[in-house]
This record gives structure tokens, sequence and C-alpha cells, in this order.
């Protein structure tokens, strides 16, 4: 894995959503905000479902990226808010991550918009969630709130392989990780 492209995903968090991915058998994957590629390279190299891959711009990266992978992605230029950007992914989700605008409003619409997409039994996984214990400039605030305001809790089931056994999502370095019901 090439951790010299840009981006803020820890390679903890990468092993994570290589595992989530190699899990998926059925539906699809959903990235939001690609950004420079490093997330959609770690889901792409054991996922064996269609990935789809949106953000505002598409980089020279990803797309740089998207010619030499083995599996290709589905890049989607678009907002992940416009209807016609989330209508035109019709399979069930099996793995949703959420790493878009990190305000609490748009946040929060990705959350509201995207989850309700994602099949029983599918991982939804929020990035920019935790900052706590990472040694890094970025910090996203507004994106801990943007899962507090709208995530169901009764939509998910209890999650334990990782950091938090008895609750109903699970840490890993800055990201929130559910298994829908």
């Amino acid at each position: 894995m090439d951790l010299e492209i840009n981006g803020w995903l820890t390679p903890i968090e990468g092993i994570v959503l290589e595992h989530l991915a190699d899990q998926c058998r059925s539906g699809c994957i959903v990235n939001i905000g690609i950004a420079f590629g490093r997330s959609m390279q770690y889901i792409c190299k054991r996922a064996t479902v269609p990935v789809y891959g949106i953000d505002l711009v598409l980089t020279p990266d990803i797309l740089e990226y998207r010619q030499s992978a083995a599996r290709k992605p589905i890049l989607i230029e678009g907002d992940s808010l416009d209807p016609e950007v989330i209508n035109s992914i019709t399979e069930p989700i099996e793995l949703l991550f959420i790493d878009g605008d990190h305000t609490i409003e748009n946040a929060s619409l990705d959350i509201r918009n995207w989850v309700p997409k994602v099949q029983s039994g599918g991982y939804v996984v929020v990035h920019d969630v935790f900052w706590d214990q990472i040694n890094t400039p970025c910090r996203c605030p507004e994106v801990i709130h943007a899962v507090n305001r709208t995530i169901n809790i009764d939509d998910f089931v209890k999650y334990d392989r990782f950091e938090f056994l008895d609750t109903l999502w699970s840490r890993v370095d800055t990201m929130m990780i559910f298994k829908k019901r």
C-alpha cells in the first residue's frame, strides 16, 4: 500500500476498511469523499463487489489510481447530497464509508441520505469522529455532532470486533463503525 498518497486515513483505519470490504458478499461499497484515493485503495484491495467513489472533484491522483487498480472503482464526480448522485446507486450498500463534507449540516445530511440505503447486516463507517488520541493538526469537531444528532442507535446491532466490546458502535482511531440491524 502506498502510504505516500495524500490523506488523513491512518494505517490501522485502512486495514479496518480493507477487512470490512473483504466481508462484503452482496450489494456494493460506497466511499463518500475519496479525495486523493487513500481510502479507496484500501477498500479496493480486498473488495469483490462493486465499489463506488464519490467526490466533488476527481483528483489526478484518484484517476491515476483507477487506471492501475486491479479492482476498478466506479467514480462519480458530484455532490454526495445531490439526489441524482444518491439515486444513481441502486444496489443495496453493504459498506458505507463517509468522509465527505465535515460541516455539521452536510455531514448530518450525508448520514441521513445514505444510511437508509445500507442493507441489514451492512456497515456504516464515519471518518473523523474522534481526534483526541491522534497526533494531527486536523480537527473535525462538527462530525461527532453530526453523528450524535442523526444516528438512530435503534437501527444498529451490538458490534464487538474492535475497541468498544459492549456498545452499539466501535472505534478505530478517528473512525466510528456501526453494523446495521
